[in-house]
């Protein structure tokens, strides 16, 4: 069928890589990890036998966005958006070297393994604003709860995503308030307040009430769209397909 013929695409910055079933690419692996908790969404990804001049190009820009699509030659979609810290390494057959900076969890890093030369990368996403992100700001008396979460929004350097749709109560500080520290920690002390949760989606915020999904399209999945076989729910309750 032709839902079948799968295809993918990895944007680093300016750097893109492309293939298809049937058009030779680059080999290359990815692993998403995706949830609604607060704690970023995470990407390992390698990518075999880069050019020496893509690896450089990689390895040494600050900052760096990933995009990671995959699905079919028709169709595809948006499965990760996130930053990479790159961090340079010294290749060698015995052993690797990674260089981090302070505080720096992801990073982007060549290596030999057999004949092949692999670039692995871990990216988060939104993770700058998880990592460094910081604020300080005191705000009038009468000023909105939407008007804050707005500017800590904006100082973790993320889109609002459904912040206008999601039911943010209207309530206003008649004696003004103040927000100091991490961006995310005020946003969550914030969200949490306002009796929802949060997390960031694809480098914007998604806020969800509790048992209360997004109202979104499903996607349906059958033998005509490349169902395999039929789902099973395991003992903790996880559809797998």
């Amino acid at each position: 069928m032709r839902l079948w013929r799968r295809a993918w695409r990895v944007d680093l910055g300016s750097l893109r890589i492309e293939g298809d079933s049937q058009t030779p690419s680059l080999d290359l692996n990815f692993n998403i990890t995706k949830d609604v908790k607060r704690t970023p969404n995470s990407l390992e990804l390698n990518i075999y036998n880069l050019s020496e001049n893509h690896r450089q190009q990689i390895e040494s820009a600050d900052p760096l966005r990933v995009v990671v699509r995959a699905g079919y030659m028709t169709a595809d979609s948006a499965l990760f958006f996130g930053d990479v810290h790159v961090a340079n390494s010294q290749r060698d057959r015995k052993r690797r070297r990674r260089i981090r900076k302070k505080h720096q969890k992801d990073q982007a890093v060549s290596s030999f393994e057999g004949p092949d030369i692999v670039t692995r990368i871990e990216a988060q996403d939104g993770g700058r604003g998880y990592s460094s992100m910081e604020i300080q700001k005191s705000y009038a008396a009468n000023t909105a709860l939407i008007t804050v979460l707005r500017d800590l929004i904006a100082a973790m350097g993320i889109g609002e995503g459904n912040l206008a749709t999601a039911g943010v109560p209207t309530t206003i500080y008649t004696e003004g308030t103040t927000v100091t520290g991490r961006a995310w920690r005020e946003l969550d002390r914030l969200v949490r307040s306002a009796g929802l949760r949060w997390s960031v989606q694809d480098g914007a915020l998604q806020l969800l009430r509790d048992q209360t999904p997004l109202r979104q399209t499903a996607i349906v999945l059958s033998p005509e769209t490349g169902l395999i076989g039929s789902p099973a729910v395991d003992a903790d309750g996880t559809i797998r397909l």
